[in-house]
């Protein structure tokens, strides 16, 4: 038996993917949704904003809004947002307040996902659950990487991997891979899902009080038989 069995064997045998049930075994007492991290623009004109393309009009009114905030064509933007929690956005635009908040808004460039403050509240919630034990990272989607990739670098089974390669492996993919990280006791793992926006985190009892410790994450406990609304490519 390897430190791997307990999912590829899991997954070996699932017939379709449509909730946490065909995506993680039942050995573990939580099951968590943990959404990125969200910023708005304060003073961004949500309601004058236009909701689609379909006129000339509408199109420039986008980008001279975009412009004026300095958003338009810009990769490098998140300093102009603030870092925002859910609860704010459901509050603020009266919206349910789930994992799903920042998607119940109109859509508009006034909210946007933040990959720093993500990356670091992950990194957090990694250094206080890893309490000295070694990281294993298995990649379900490993062989659609090494199809695009001539110089992939990670293997289906990735034994005591660094939290930093983990990051770099995260940032090669675009954040849009299958994935499994969990200690060698197997007493949490933190599962990345192809086309979908969340996290799922999963853990012990014992480990839970890790993350309700966090203030620069939200999370939103689910019961491992909820369907999810995803989709794959």
């Amino acid at each position: 038996m390897t430190n791997f069995d307990w999912i590829s064997n899991f997954l070996k045998t699932r017939k379709t993917v449509q909730g946490v049930n065909d995506v993680l075994p039942n050995v573990f007492d939580r099951y968590v949704l943990i959404p990125w991290s969200v910023g708005i623009i304060d003073d961004f004109p949500f309601a004058e904003y236009p909701n689609n393309k379909d006129t000339i009009e509408n199109l420039n009114k986008q980008h001279s809004i975009e412009r004026y905030f300095g958003i338009f064509l810009n990769d490098f933007s998140e300093d102009k947002y603030r870092k925002v929690t859910l609860k704010e956005i459901a509050d603020r635009f009266q919206v349910q307040y789930c994992a799903d908040t920042a998607n119940l808004v109109k859509a508009t460039p006034g909210i946007s996902t933040l990959l720093e403050p993500t990356i670091q509240a992950l990194k957090e919630l990694i250094r206080s659950l890893q309490n000295n034990q070694i990281l294993n990272l298995y990649i379900e989607d490993y062989s659609r990487f090494q199809e695009i990739y001539q110089s992939w670098k990670y293997n289906k089974e990735h034994v005591n991997i660094e939290p930093a390669e983990y990051f770099s492996f995260q940032r090669d993919t675009s954040w849009d891979s299958t994935s499994y990280l969990f200690p060698s006791n197997k007493a949490w793992c933190i599962c990345t899902l192809e086309d979908y926006d969340h996290f799922i985190f999963c853990c012990d009892n014992s480990n839970y009080r890790h993350l309700e410790a966090l203030t620069s994450m939200e999370a939103f406990e689910i019961d491992y038989n909820l369907q999810i609304d995803w989709v794959f490519a």
